[in-house]
């Protein structure tokens, strides 16, 4: 049945109420969704003036809004309804207030429906409402529609909410009302849906009915994939199944969705890699990158001189990520072998036996103590002047030119640094090995009192 608007202007159907600013988003999407020719519940908004109006007056209802709204609700029928704030704010660019505003459900009576209406009302000065909105008190709409008879209800992601993947649909579905899903009463059933419509996941709880079956998920992705081409961009839309029927709750914008996946080529080594995160969580620039190639040639150089038994470390970018492997002696990777025979390995192996004997020259001619002490005398005093020059080079009245050569100073500063700091810590931790085997041997300390001596 058709209802007609008030004459206040202060209750409209549902039709009428496209204003975000009157009726609040959650209202003005609905709206101009059922114009679309989308299937949604019809419904009566309360104007946001009318609580601003009535904030003094302890949320009473003007006596001409009360009139209005409950003959146009009465034209549904003695049904059950549901009373659903519409924050003018809400679901926006800036803000959600998910959440945060009051839905009565099953409301059954006019005195039920102005206390629902004052429920939703005084949600808006609710302490979490204030701490999300600050200085800025929300306005505030209320929807009213008839109760939809739902076998099962839920929500609808037009983009992978975690990984930001739009080329599918997530879908979480209870039975019954959606309220149980919203609140945390009960776990949904998932589907992930392909937009070829292919079910790329089912999960639901071992034992459990599934709420819906696969073509029902399908209905619900095809429902939610047209909100999110008529709305201009992915979406979190509330359904609920009535009969054969799916019907359309709500749609707000997904906030805070990942950046779009974007596919970056691969290929992958020989050899085993693992992510280098603890220096590199996130990819580098490419200059940082650049210059970063420096350290392979660092690591081999500093495994050879202190003889140690691989040949060093390997850092390369994997599909855009930095991965880190260890290179074994000869750049091959041995074969697993069983722990008895490792002895007899270090023994027979040409590359072992080589390097064993340079890791035993360079221990007895304390290499590692010469490079701390290089550091001392030599490298820390060229680092200091070189540092100092470049620092007081005045670039602004530089040419091109000279620009040009100033940059290639600075990088091999960065070459040398890079090749130092790399040898002088493999040397350090070789001294720092020393130290703490004497430690132990001499004071019976274990690691964890070494360490808390070098620490001070």
């Amino acid at each position: 049945m058709t209802t007609t608007p008030s004459t206040t202007g202060t209750v409209l159907p549902l039709a009428a109420a496209t204003d975000h600013r009157i009726a609040g988003r959650k209202a003005a999407t609905l709206a101009r969704l059922a114009a679309a020719g989308f299937p949604v519940p019809p419904g009566v908004v309360l104007a946001a003036d009318v609580l601003e109006e009535s904030v003094g007056t302890a949320f009473d209802v003007p006596a001409g809004v009360v009139a209005d709204l409950v003959s146009m609700v009465r034209s549904w029928g003695d049904v059950p309804l549901a009373v659903r704030s519409s924050g003018v704010d809400e679901d926006g660019a800036d803000a959600s207030f998910a959440g945060l505003f009051t839905t009565v459900l099953d409301v059954r009576g006019d005195a039920a429906l102005l206390a629902a209406v004052r429920t939703c009302w005084r949600s808006a000065f609710d302490a979490r409402v204030a701490a999300y909105s600050g200085d800025r008190r929300p306005r505030l709409a209320v929807l009213v529609q008839p109760m939809v008879a739902a076998t099962a209800a839920g929500v609808a992601f037009t983009a992978d909410p975690v990984t930001g993947a739009r080329d599918r649909v997530v879908i979480d579905a209870v039975p019954g009302l959606g309220d149980r899903l919203a609140s945390g009463e009960v776990t949904p059933a998932r589907w992930v849906i392909g937009d070829d419509g292919a079910i790329l996941r089912r999960a639901q709880e071992p034992g459990r009915a599934a709420a819906i079956d696969d073509a029902r998920a399908r209905a619900v992705a095809t429902l939610a994939r047209r909100v999110a081409a008529q709305l201009g961009g992915p979406q979190d839309v509330e359904w609920a199944l009535a009969g054969e029927d799916v019907i359309l709750l709500q749609a707000r914008p997904v906030t805070a969705l990942p950046a779009r996946p974007v596919p970056v080529p691969v290929d992958v080594p020989a050899g085993f890699w693992t992510r280098e995160a603890s220096h590199s969580p996130l990819p580098w620039w490419p200059f940082t990158a650049s210059v970063m190639e420096l350290r392979n040639p660092s690591f081999r150089r500093m495994a050879a001189e202190l003889g140690l038994l691989f040949d060093g470390l390997d850092i390369r970018p994997i599909g855009g990520w930095e991965y880190i492997r260890i290179v074994p002696l000869g750049d091959k990777q041995p074969p697993p072998l069983p722990e008895w025979l490792v002895p007899v390995a270090f023994r027979l192996v040409p590359a072992l036996r080589r390097r064993i004997r340079e890791s035993v020259a360079a221990a007895r001619s304390d290499v590692a103590g010469r490079l701390v002490q290089r550091w001392w005398h030599e490298w820390q005093p060229d680092f200091d002047a070189r540092i100092r020059a470049l620092r007081d080079r005045g670039l602004s009245g530089l040419s091109d030119g000279e620009l040009v050569a100033h940059l290639q100073t600075v990088l091999e500063l960065a070459s040398d640094s890079v090749d130092v700091h790399f040898r002088l810590n493999g040397a350090l931790g070789m001294v720092l090995g020393e130290f703490a085997f004497t430690c132990r041997d001499a004071l019976g300390w274990d690691e964890t009192r070494t360490f808390s001596l070098l620490c001070g």
